[in-house]
């Protein structure tokens, strides 16, 4: 028994005390940080198609007028998002 509490003893002493540190070192590391990004939104066009008696030249130009509003708009909403996917805004 006093044989096994030697030996335990014995491999105690050979561990090396933990070093303490001396001096403090102050490491700057960077983190992308998400940041919302804030564009101004358009408004969604106003919609150009005439009342629902009007004449089928009438209807065809009012849903001719709404596709070309309606694609500079999305035209406008795309670049809100691409100027928000690279990082930046659009006043």
């Amino acid at each position: 028994m006093r044989v096994l509490a030697l030996l335990l003893l014995a491999g105690c002493a050979t561990v090396e005390p933990p070093k303490l540190l001396t001096e403090i070192q102050i490491q700057r590391i960077e983190v992308p940080v998400p940041v919302p990004c804030v564009v101004n939104i358009p408004p969604r066009p106003a919609t150009a198609l005439p009342l629902p008696d009007a004449d089928i030249a009438r209807k065809a130009a009012g849903a001719s007028a709404d596709v070309r509003a309606l694609n500079q708009h999305a035209d406008q909403l795309e670049a809100a998002l691409r100027a928000c996917a690279q990082g930046g805004a659009t006043p």
